[in-house]
């Protein structure tokens, strides 16, 4: 079986990105030969270290669209469908689900949609043009049967999948400094921001935490004058070439997204299986998997004072935070392994 991937853009910092690395590296090649094409290749080291090669054609690009750029992508598909004798096309955003449907009518070659969050319906494509649809949580799949109407049977819930990496739980929360760290594209929705004045505000009153942000993104310049103005208590290092290193380092985790609809963060997943306790803002995917009283701490979305208070009490409460955050690892090596990940993939690529 020959599965062709489309993705928007590729970045080693970007979840949809890390999502697709994950699923490529994992499936054996006697039972899918994957190939990737994307609009923009921002980085891609972490595809050249596993061998994975990534074809950029900016005919795939959604911030490039147009009727004839639309038109461009369909017969730039086609060619490389005949070329590869693709039997699926495993489209990650909705401007390549348009052009893998499209092609589809005129091949007949099967289309599936993964749906990495739900974004507002806007222009004149529609978001949802797919044979299947995969969802990474269960608001993907209420919205999909419920607003889209679109059949139950073609719908399919699959969770991110991580690789279980070696523990280091021994020394979570045991240090001298908690070290708390978040990581994500450095853009709007993704509140680095919020965190960043989170940071600070615990820094005046706790000195013993440190704070360490990765990623790259278009906010970097207004994040080091935001971080400068809250006395620079937060490391920026940019992109990491390794997120379990990164995450092996921390004690807690910070997710401190702006979007309630976000599908399921790639980094937090990874974060929890690093053994981290995980302090979350409130976006609607979360209650599936994560008992706010058991599994971590929630606040609210942009409430970067609750953030701290959060972060202060999880400081505060050491050993009950340690004993928290081995909990939900057991609890997320069950739901994000990355076995049933690649069998449901193939379940769905078989079907």
């Amino acid at each position: 079986m020959n599965v062709i991937h489309i993705v928007n853009s590729i970045s080693d910092s970007d979840g949809v990105s890390s999502h697709v690395l994950q699923l490529m590296k994992s499936i054996d090649k006697t039972k899918a030969k994957q190939f990737l094409f994307c609009g923009q290749i921002v980085s891609s080291d972490k595809f050249k270290a596993e061998g994975i090669v990534v074809v950029e054609h900016a005919e795939f690009l959604h911030l490039g669209r147009s009727i004839a750029n639309f038109t461009s992508a369909i017969k730039r598909l086609h060619s490389i469908s005949r070329q590869l004798s693709a039997d699926v096309i495993h489209s990650h955003s909705h401007y390549a689900a348009n052009i893998a449907w499209y092609l589809s009518k005129l091949t007949g070659i099967k289309t599936v949609q993964t749906l990495h969050g739900i974004i507002p319906e806007t222009g004149k494509l529609g978001h949802f043009k797919a044979h299947k649809f995969i969802c990474v949580s269960e608001p993907g799949i209420e919205y999909l049967n419920e607003v889209q109407k679109v059949p139950a049977a073609k719908i399919f819930l699959i969770r991110q999948g991580i690789e279980l990496r070696e523990r280091h739980n021994s020394t979570k929360f045991s240090r001298a400094n908690i070290n708390v760290v978040s990581a994500s594209r450095l853009e709007y929705e993704k509140g680095p921001d919020v965190f960043i004045r989170a940071a600070g505000l615990v820094n005046s009153v706790c000195k013993n935490v440190s704070f360490s942000l990765a990623g790259t993104g278009s906010m970097m310049n207004e994040l080091i004058k935001i971080n400068n103005q809250c006395g620079g208590k937060v490391k920026l290092v940019g992109e990491v070439k390794d997120i379990f290193s990164f995450l092996n380092d921390a004690d807690i985790f910070v997710m401190a997204g702006r979007t309630k609809n976000e599908g399921f963060p790639m980094s937090l997943a990874e974060a929890a299986i690093a053994g981290c306790l995980i302090i979350s803002s409130r976006f609607d995917a979360l209650k599936y998997v994560f008992d706010e009283t058991t599994d971590g701490k929630v606040f609210e979305i942009e409430s970067h004072e609750q953030l701290a208070q959060r972060i202060l009490s999880a400081v505060n409460e050491r050993t009950s935070s340690a004993k928290t955050a081995r909990a939900f690892q057991k609890k997320a090596s069950v739901l994000f392994d990355v076995n049933k990940f690649v069998e449901r993939h193939l379940r769905v690529y078989n079907g």
